[in-house]
């Protein structure tokens, strides 16, 4: 009887052919995951859109982009923000983005007004039933390709540092045990060229801010003002450190990091994710765009500047920036 068997050449050859298939697949894998965690991510930023709307419709205006230190001119130092709520935008579109259990958590113990605008109360992390909600792990805050975000070490959150004439970007720092504990985001508000420092270039969300979807479109349009982004809270390359924290992250401007590039030490100042080559914005009229990675400077930059403002006159061409 005659047995039939591969040589060690034919098994070799069948082998690599296998290991070439499986290359040539691999990439053809990585690049179905990444559109779909891009799609996702759309739907995570669209949700978010719509519950500021549905907040705008209820209440008859946007959320605030933050509780910080109230002043006459509603800008705010970086030295007296822990003597104030703290708080950032997510917490109060939490009714409006299928959260209300961890909505429910967050008023535990606190005033009913503990969120209005107009009112000033101790820190979100002084109050047992905002500090447990804080730390909730919200599945749509994250985008899915920030696959690290929730082993970032710290939370943070930017505010605008005001001395005199002059205004920067800061970042506060929470060690541990708040660090860790605290749920992240992936999406920040978008705060304008500089907050509220600078009003005529203000987003649609600053500190304590209280503007309307009327006022936004009769202004420059809904539809070309940037709404909430992707931001990473750390450089894009190297390892992960730090990561925004939903409960307290406020407005991001645009004047310090634009979408900076991945080696930019201070990439955590800028607007960023985890896609190939896009990071993702909401507009105000809810739809979601795709604008192109490292913005620092030209025609882009100017775009992301100007669209990042409600009320400030300039027509840009969206273009330059948004694909």
């Amino acid at each position: 009887m005659t047995r039939r068997a591969f040589t060690l050449i034919e098994l070799l050859v069948v082998i690599a052919i296998i290991a070439v298939l499986i290359g040539l697949l691999l990439p053809a894998v990585q690049k179905v995951r990444e559109a779909a965690a891009r799609s996702a991510c759309q739907n995570n930023l669209k949700q978010i859109a719509l519950g500021a709307h549905n907040y705008e419709a209820t209440t008859g205006t946007f959320a605030p982009g933050a509780l910080l230190h109230m002043t006459a001119a509603g800008t705010y130092s970086s030295a007296t923000v822990a003597t104030t709520q703290g708080v950032g935008t997510l917490p109060h579109l939490l009714p409006y983005v299928e959260q209300t259990s961890v909505a429910a958590v967050f008023a535990t113990g606190v005033a009913p007004d503990y969120l209005a605008p107009r009112r000033q109360y101790s820190h979100v992390l002084w109050n047992a039933g905002p500090a447990t909600a804080a730390q909730s792990k919200i599945k749509s805050f994250v985008c899915p390709s920030d696959g690290d975000v929730e082993a970032a070490q710290n939370a943070a959150w930017p505010v605008v540092d005001v001395a005199g004439s002059s205004a920067r970007l800061a970042r506060w720092y929470f060690a541990p045990p708040w660090g860790p504990a605290l749920g992240k985001t992936s999406y920040l508000a978008v705060g304008g060229y500089a907050d509220a420092v600078l009003p005529q270039y203000a987003g649609l969300f600053t500190n304590r801010s209280s503007g309307t979807a009327g006022q936004a479109a009769a202004a420059d349009g809904l539809s070309n003002t940037l709404m909430f982004g992707e931001a990473l809270g750390d450089p894009e390359v190297g390892p992960r450190q730090f990561a925004w924290s939903w409960a307290l992250a406020g407005p991001l401007p645009t004047a310090w990091g634009g979408i900076p590039n991945p080696t930019d030490a201070n990439g955590w100042n800028g607007f960023g994710s985890r896609h190939a080559g896009v990071v993702q914005f909401a507009m105000g009229d809810g739809s979601v765009r795709s604008a192109r990675k490292y913005v620092t400077g030209g025609s882009a930059y100017t775009a992301l500047v100007y669209m990042s403002g409600w009320k400030d006159g300039v027509n840009v061409d969206p273009a330059s920036l948004l694909n």
